[in-house]
């Protein structure tokens, strides 16, 4: 593109520094946000499977205690 005025050649730059800056900005803003929710949902899914895990060791230990009681 030629620009035969230098105010329009001076916006045009403007223009497209601001928009890289903002485009820039917004790609890393969504990045990190989606590894920050990824992590919450990890951390969710590892308490998760702890708990269920001591409810089964406790079945277990429970009727393990009890089975010879009959």
């Amino acid at each position: 593109m030629k620009f035969k005025s230098l105010t329009m050649r001076i916006w045009v730059t403007f223009t497209t520094v601001i928009l890289n800056i903002i485009s820039i900005t917004s790609l890393l803003y969504f990045i990190a946000f989606r590894m920050a929710d990824e992590n919450v949902k990890m951390q969710e899914d590892l308490k998760r499977a702890n708990e269920e895990e001591k409810s089964f060791l406790q079945s277990i230990s429970y009727v393990l205690d009890n089975q010879y009681e009959a």
